[in-house]
């Protein structure tokens, strides 16, 4: 039979072991997670360290342990257990810092020590305790070490071997030896204080108190075996030479309040050591004012800013230098003028050309004043001529006897009516002082001719001809000066009138004439500034009046 007539019961067959076989797979697989869980959660997951430490114990029975390169170790984490006598285990974080930082880390080039149990070879076991990873295993020898490691010899020199305070000192640990090796570290406490606060095969240092003291110098080997020696040192006082002592301000040597100076000393440091400098700055309403060395150049500066209870005048700063080993001394610095005051302006004064009192446009005026200043002395004089038109005046003082004074005219556009200037002085710091002049009247307007008017009443009568004029006039203005009528004929005045206002006959009988002559008839008003108002007439005396096209400003 063909395959595509196979019947239903092997195809349900063949396809419930293909659903067998996929069943069993996934068995197997989730087994195989399970077992591959439980197999790596067993195994071990800390890291194991590698470190090289190298232990020795000296000639004081300590135990030395060096590490010498590999991974850094907590101290927590690092046990130093011992296999013989009877003193057990205990951590590394027990242990004394000889050589390194005293953090909680072992790190290479680091050198602890500690207690040793009795015996004369010991057996010494390191452990990493979260790894249980042995760093260390070995029997070491209380005379020296595993290896008969030999300790090293400590020398010095100390130049000089005494000193002044201040001076430097050097100390040279070139002349150690190992017999048996090299010495890897040098350590120094200087100021016996037992305490090696310094490293390295040649240190320095000033001291800065006179006095005795006693300087050791512990060296190592690479096996961290140690030795020590000591030398003495006497270190004398210093005296305290000034080579300079300044006040400085911006340059002009003047202060006000407010201003900042700077006060400077520069001392002879030699063989001396410094412990203070301060100034007196009370002057200058300042205090007692700190100096200091900040670039170690022997020179001590301090800032303040001028105060304003200083005092006025020319003023300094006594500085005081104290060293360390109780030597003090005094100094008075250089001067600088303190100034608390504006210049003073006195005997002020505005005068015209006619000393009327009245200035009109280009009328030319004169200010003075008498200005001093005792302390900074006067830099500029002006006045403020801005109501005459004329802008900022420059007062000068020509001859020197304090009294300053400029010209100026009025300009086109003033300001009408009473009028002063400004007058300003500074001195040579800024301060200002300004006091006012009295007044000038400025009038730039003409009088007003309100009324002028000329009747011809000029007539022939029997044994001749009469000239006649009746004249009425009116000016007005503020400061009116003067106002004048002419009755002028071939230009000559045959008769004048005054007065802001008027009615007059101008009458001239000619006999045996049959006519009149021709006239002029003017007015003038004149105001106390000089301003200037006029109109004329020219008529021929004939009876008739002039008509309005015959009246002109003159």
């Amino acid at each position: 039979m063909p395959l595509s007539a196979t019947t239903g019961g092997e195809a349900d067959r063949a396809q419930s072991e293909i659903i067998g076989i996929v069943l069993l797979t996934a068995v197997v697989v989730l087994l195989s997670v399970l077992v591959g869980g439980v197999i790596l959660d067993s195994i071990e997951t800390d890291e194991k360290p590698v470190a090289n430490l190298d232990v020795s114990i000296d000639g004081n029975g300590t135990t030395v342990i060096a590490h010498d390169g590999g991974d850094r170790l907590p101290k927590s984490e690092v046990s130093v257990v011992f296999r013989s006598g009877t003193s057990g285990g205990q951590p590394l974080s027990n242990y004394t810092q000889r050589r390194g930082d005293t953090d909680v880390i072992f790190e290479p080039g680091e050198v602890v020590s500690g207690g040793t149990p009795d015996g004369e070879t010991i057996g010494v076991l390191i452990v990493h305790d979260p790894s249980n990873a042995v760093l260390y295993d070995g029997l070491v020898d209380v005379a020296g070490n595993a290896t008969g490691n030999k300790a090293p010899t400590a020398r010095m020199t100390v130049t000089p071997s005494v000193a002044t305070a201040g001076q430097r000192v050097t100390f040279d640990a070139s002349g150690s030896s190992d017999p048996d090796g090299s010495i890897t570290d040098y350590e120094w406490d200087l100021d016996g204080d037992g305490i090696y606060e310094h490293r390295g095969v040649v240190v320095d240092r000033a001291f800065s108190q006179a006095g005795g003291r006693t300087v050791r110098l512990r060296v190592f080997d690479e096996r961290a075996a140690t030795a020590t020696t000591t030398e003495s040192l006497t270190v004398t006082p210093a005296s305290i030479s000034v080579t300079s002592a300044t006040l400085s301000d911006d340059g002009d040597g003047i202060v006000v309040p407010g201003d900042p100076l700077t006060a400077a000393v520069t001392i002879e440091t030699t063989g001396i050591v410094i412990d203070s400098v301060t100034a007196d700055g009370s002057a200058f309403g300042a205090g007692t004012v700190e100096l200091t060395d900040g670039d170690g150049d022997g020179t001590y500066d301090g800032s303040v800013t001028v105060g304003s209870d200083s005092v006025a005048g020319d003023q300094g700063m006594t500085v005081t230098i104290r060293s360390v080993d109780g030597n003090t001394t005094t100094v008075e610095t250089d001067e600088l003028a303190v100034d608390l005051s504006p210049p003073i302006v006195t005997d002020t004064s505005l005068a015209d050309g006619d000393r009327d009192g009245f200035v009109t446009t280009d009328d030319q005026v004169t200010v003075t004043a008498t200005v001093s200043d005792d302390v900074a002395g006067v830099d500029t004089v002006q006045a403020d001529a801005g109501s005459f038109d004329a802008g900022t005046v420059e007062l000068t003082d020509g001859d020197g006897d304090g009294t300053y004074d400029g010209t100026f005219s009025v300009g086109g556009t003033p300001e009408e009516g009473a009028q002063a200037v400004s007058i300003t002085a500074t001195d040579r710091v800024g301060r200002g002082a300004t006091e006012s002049t009295e007044s000038l009247i400025v009038d730039t307007t003409a009088p007003e001719i309100t009324t002028f008017s000329v009747e011809d009443e000029s007539e022939f009568w029997l044994f001749g001809f009469t000239e006649q004029y009746q004249i009425q006039w009116e000016t007005t203005d503020d400061n009116l000066g003067a106002t004048t009528v002419y009755v002028n004929r071939s230009e000559e005045v045959q008769e004048s009138y005054t007065g802001s206002e008027g009615d007059e006959t101008y009458e001239n009988a000619r006999l045996f004439e049959v006519s009149g002559r021709e006239h002029t008839i003017t007015i003038v008003a004149v105001d106390e500034a000089g301003n200037r108002a006029c109109r004329s007439v020219t008529d021929t005396a004939d009876g008739s009046d002039p008509p309005s096209s015959a009246y002109a400003s003159c």
